[in-house]
This record gives structure tokens, sequence and C-alpha cells, in this order.
């Protein structure tokens, strides 16, 4: 049983991990997106986004 909750745990862990490196991804993803339709459109505002 202790086992069983430990492999519970684990996989619960790494989906998570999964879940935060996926949203992550997709946050980055759509700050690109943003920043290289902002260049086309208005190239004043790309410079708010820059870090």
């Amino acid at each position: 049983m202790k086992n069983q909750a430990s492999w519970l745990f684990q996989y619960q862990m790494m989906s998570r991990q999964h879940e935060s490196n996926n949203r992550l991804e997709l946050g980055t993803g759509m700050v690109q997106f943003s920043q290289r339709h902002n260049l086309d459109s208005n190239p004043v505002v790309d410079s708010r986004l820059e870090p």
C-alpha cells in the first residue's frame, strides 16, 4: 500500500510538471505571436513587450 501511494504521488507530480511545461510553452508561443503581430501592424507597441 505504501508503494502504491508513493507511485501515485510521483505520477501526480510528473503530470503536474508536464502541465506547467505545456502552459509555459503556450505562454511563450503567445508572446512570440503577439510580438510578431505587433511588429507587422504597429512597431511602437512592440518595444513595450520586450523584457
